[in-house]
Order: structure tokens, then sequence, then C-alpha cells
């Protein structure tokens, strides 16, 4: 599929009202993001870009209660 870019991004974490939900209250965990993964390279993408699942994303969010 040379016309289908994919991006699968790492950095999801939740904010604001989406901590008060329980399906989205927290990041993902490992298990989940090789299942991802693994979904994705079966599809035989040839365009695309993977991130490392980090530890650090919320360091980067500014501080919006200001």
């Amino acid at each position: 599929m040379p016309d289908v870019y994919v991006s699968l991004m790492a950095q999801y974490f939740p904010t604001y009202k989406a901590k008060e939900d329980s399906v989205i209250n927290r990041k993902l965990n490992l298990k989940e993001y090789d299942e991802i993964q693994n979904y994705l390279f079966n599809l035989n993408l040839e365009n695309g870009y993977i991130q490392e699942l980090g530890e650090n994303e919320e360091e980067y969010v500014p501080d919006f209660s200001s």
C-alpha cells in the first residue's frame, strides 16, 4: 500500500476531563503498544513512523492553570 501513510504516536496521556473517563484515563501500557505495532507490521504498509513508547510526555505540556 504505497499510498497509505501511518504515524503511530505514543505520547497520549490523559488531561483535563479525560482523567475522569474510565476508558481513557491512563497511558498505553507496553502490551497494548506492542499489539498495535504488530498489527501495523502485519498490514505490510510501506510508509510510516512509529514513535517509541516513553515515560516523560507530561514534561512537555504547558501549565494551563495560570
